[in-house]
């Protein structure tokens, strides 16, 4: 799963990935970024083509029974299209989660040896998301949400948990984003990362609350 992930990165430096038509409203560094909290996602804009980048709530809202209990952060790659919650989406609301990083926890170990894992080119980079947005049948603001799709660890990733976040990478922007690209058509690109081309390090136990949002989230562990 991700349950926490990082965008420390510059607009400029965000802008020129995304090749965004327009830069973004300036965005304040993240370094603990939280479920249910507000996050980057890149999407096309009504006209199809141009992209635009928003903030909406990370944790998927479908139906008010969503807004309770545990949110829906990740939905699993391999079965994303037979499952009603995600199918939808995955076939017509695909998004870019803006991230330079991710947190993993060992699995055996909830709560400890969080480890920091990102590029080692130290360039952000896109995770595969599902949007969507609810309209409260009371009324009041419709909510913007996403989630972030998961798949089988790397073999960096393997040695702490069973499920590492879809990285895509530049160049599947485009067809990931694609309204004309159907499920069949993007479901090769959810598979994991290359491991040698990640890095992962060992972080202080200060990431674990979500509360915690500074640099300091990112200090590694010195042992």
């Amino acid at each position: 799963m991700c349950g926490r992930f990082t965008r420390t990165k510059t607009v400029k430096e965000v802008a020129r990935l995304f090749e965004l038509a327009e830069p973004p409203p300036e965005l304040a560094p993240r370094y603990n970024i939280a479920p249910t909290q507000q996050a980057a996602v890149v999407g096309l804009k009504p006209d199809g083509v141009t992209r635009g980048l928003i903030q909406i709530r990370w944790g998927l809202v479908r139906e008010e029974r969503h807004l309770k209990g545990a949110p829906l952060v990740n939905a699993r790659a391999e079965t994303a299209d037979t499952r009603p919650t995600f199918s939808d989406l995955l076939e017509s609301r695909r998004c870019l989660v803006v991230a330079d990083g991710f947190v993993e926890w060992r699995k055996d170990h909830p709560g400890k040896d969080p480890h920091l894992f990102g590029l080692k080119s130290n360039e952000p980079f896109a995770f595969a998301g599902l949007w969507d947005v609810w309209h409260p049948p009371a009324g009041g603001k419709p909510i913007l949400s996403f989630c972030i799709l998961t798949t089988d660890p790397n073999e960096l990733l393997k040695q702490l948990h069973d499920r590492m976040p879809v990285i895509l990478r530049p160049d599947d922007f485009g067809r990931w984003l694609d309204p004309d690209a159907g499920t069949a058509e993007v479901r090769s690109l959810l598979h994991p990362y290359p491991a040698d081309e990640m890095t992962a390090v060992a972080l202080t136990t200060r990431i674990n609350s979500p509360r915690n949002d500074d640099v300091a989230c990112l200090e590694p562990l010195h042992v």
